[in-house]
């Protein structure tokens, strides 16, 4: 059974992971969605990775991976997370109008 995980979150990205998916025999298409994107990853691995970049601060985000040994028919479901990014952070001033 797989698993998704958020690596990191900024303002405007967010790294994902899919894991724990066991050894495959071939290569494994992984795909990505998150805010109207999809990312691919190609490898023979138990794991992908993927960035989005060009996300909004301060909003909430969820995240899917499905994964496959067909290019055209991802079609195991790897799981799902949510986030929301890091909010902008507004300097105060300590002047009084």
């Amino acid at each position: 059974m797989a698993r998704m995980r958020v690596v990191n979150v900024t303002q405007t990205s967010a790294t994902v992971e899919c894991y724990g998916t066991g050894t495959p025999s071939k290569t494994r298409y992984w795909y990505f969605r998150c805010n109207n994107e999809t990312l691919s990853e190609v490898n023979r691995s138990t794991s992908a990775q993927v960035t989005f970049y060009g996300l909004t601060p301060g909003t909430y985000y969820t995240a899917e991976c499905r994964y496959g040994p067909d290019p055209d028919n991802p079609q195991y479901y790897g799981g799902s997370v949510s986030f929301i990014t890091e909010s902008v952070e507004y300097a105060t001033s300590d002047y009084a109008s």
